[in-house]
């Protein structure tokens, strides 16, 4: 009886995470990604690391990486078109990625009160008509 049960619990070792005394999992983490920041590490990058769906982000920056290839497609017979370098709209899209995928994280990092503020904002500045409509500003 002794032996079946620390079979047992030898076997629940290997499928549920052992707190070690230290509180954190035996094996480094729990395999989410979480392990790369500290639960104790309250700062805004971490808090935004810990709460952010991880697979969303990397898919929107894989499709804006996508679209650098697919800019060779039929971009260059239209920059030869219209006289052009050859590379225009490509150069183009390029400059514009990193920007914009900055961008892209640092709104996401912000927080939902920063966010309705830089929306705001935006309407703000934004043309009277376009904005009105959109944001009811």
């Amino acid at each position: 009886m002794g032996d079946a049960f620390r079979d047992s619990v030898l076997t629940l070792e290997g499928i549920c995470p052992v707190k070690a005394a230290d509180g954190e999992h035996a094996g480094g983490g729990n395999g989410t990604g979480d392990e790369m920041v500290s639960r104790a590490d309250t700062s805004r990058l971490a808090e935004w690391w810990r709460t952010i769906d991880r697979l969303m982000l990397a898919a929107v920056l894989f499709l804006m990486l996508c679209g650098v290839p697919l800019s060779f497609a039929a971009s260059l017979a239209v920059a030869d078109r219209i006289g052009v370098d050859t590379f225009h709209f490509i150069k183009r899209h390029a400059a514009f990625l990193a920007p914009a995928a900055m961008l892209f994280v640092g709104v996401s990092i912000l927080s939902q009160a920063g966010q309705a503020r830089l929306f705001r904002a935006f309407c703000h500045f934004h043309p009277a008509d376009a904005g009105n409509a959109v944001c009811g500003c």
